[in-house]
């Protein structure tokens, strides 16, 4: 997320024209970055604590006790047949509510779905494949969205620190301004997503029965 917040962060800094704003967007940046040292910190300290030959041992042992012998193709159909159903029930919530939670569901239950048709793409069941285009155009929308909420928060976060916005006015307005700009392109993205994601549920439903 971090990642992905800098790059969109490094965008408006570069095409911002006024000063505050290349101001503002410099000292979001710089916190982004901090945060992101702090958590690659955290992150290698788990990871020394893993024993990562122990996992691929374990791994290996689980392969080995599973029966490839079955018709996996019918397990995986089955399998689809389910994260449709999962993914249009997470559709209907997201359009009666639209708010995060609903859309990441949707999101999730849409990975899910996508790669286990991907999977039977593979064995050779070439009917799955403009699914699998479908919804990875679908993905990538929810990412832009995602994307873009997630550095929302960042920005709120980074304001709400204590004395923030009494010590820096200007540009506490300039990031509420342009926080006030993407929430209202977010609920245009919002309103093309669910479209985006009708259009698909009749021919993923009908795959599935």
């Amino acid at each position: 997320n971090l990642d992905v917040n800098l790059e969109l962060i490094q965008h408006r800094f570069e095409t911002t024209t006024s000063s505050v704003g290349r101001d503002a967007w410099g000292l979001i940046r710089d916190y982004a970055q901090e945060k992101r040292a702090a958590e690659i910190l955290r992150a290698r300290k788990e990871l020394g604590r893993c024993d990562i030959v122990a996992f691929v041992l374990r791994t290996q042992a689980l392969l080995e006790l599973v029966d490839f012998g079955r018709d996996v193709e019918d397990t995986i159909k089955a399998s689809i047949a389910r994260a449709v159903q999962e993914w249009s029930e997470a559709l209907d919530r997201a359009k009666d509510h639209g708010d995060r939670d609903t859309l990441h569901s949707l999101r999730i239950s849409g990975k899910r779905l996508r790669y286990r048709m991907e999977l039977l793409a593979q064995l050779g069941e070439t009917s799955v494949r403009s699914h699998v285009k479908s919804l990875r155009a679908l993905q990538d929308q929810l990412g832009d969205w995602h994307d873009c909420y997630v550095m929302l928060q960042l920005v709120a976060e980074f304001i709400g620190r204590p004395d923030f916005l009494v010590d820096h006015p200007e540009i506490g307005r300039t990031f509420l301004t342009e926080m006030e700009r993407e929430r209202h392109r977010n609920e245009e993205v919002v309103v093309n997503i669910l479209k985006s994601a009708e259009k698909i549920r009749p021919n993923l439903a009908a795959h599935a029965s």
